[in-house]
């Protein structure tokens, strides 16, 4: 019995397969195009089709479409995340109460963090205690004046300050909203990349 194509998740590289085939390419066209051999094509159709309840491609293609599911959406967002994960600047999404939802590799380490120890973590947790008030005062203006840019010299987590440039925009999504945060390291004068 076919599943709900809402429920299932597939890997960015089946997404780029149905693509693919959308297009009209043959598995050996689709090899060539992902630098991989026709076997590792011929066996994501399988662990695709499986997930979908023994579907054929045709089928999947078009219960794909139906289900208003878009490989290219999807591919589209596995591509967001790689350049948010892999920015030389550093990105944060945070929530209206000044909480890390996200952050990448490049903001931890100018702070001297790992991702893991500020995904949860608030304004409030990280800045000494003389910094609360102006840095909440700040972050409750920002939402005010978005998009804006802000300069900043913050204590990294070894007290040392970090002179930095924000730029600060807002998203929504489902009903809640957000700030994305773009973090330049100013401390030698000029933006580093």
């Amino acid at each position: 019995m076919p599943r709900d194509c809402s429920a299932i998740t597939l890997s960015s590289r089946q997404l780029e397969i149905i693509r693919f085939a959308r297009e009209g390419l043959i598995d050996k066209e689709i090899a060539t195009r992902l630098g991989i051999g026709v076997g590792s094509v011929k066996t994501q159709w399988e662990r695709i089709r499986k997930k979908m309840g023994d579907c054929s491609r045709m089928e999947v293609i078009a219960r794909l479409g139906s289900a208003g599911l878009d490989p290219d959406q999807d591919l589209n967002l596995d591509l967001l995340l790689q350049m948010f994960y892999s920015s030389g600047n550093g990105l944060a999404l945070m929530d209206e109460y000044s909480t890390f939802i996200n952050v990448n590799p490049s903001l931890a380490a100018l702070f001297g963090y790992c991702p893991k120890e500020l995904i949860g973590k608030t304004l409030h947790d990280l800045l000494p205690a003389n910094l609360h008030n102006r840095a909440l005062e700040t972050f409750r203006l920002s939402w005010e004046d978005l998009p804006c840019t802000r300069r900043w010299h913050v204590p990294d987590r070894h007290g040392n300050l970090v002179s930095v440039q924000a730029a600060i925009s807002h998203i929504s999504s489902k009903d809640r909203s957000y700030l994305l945060v773009s973090v330049s390291d100013l401390t030698d004068g000029i933006a580093k990349v």
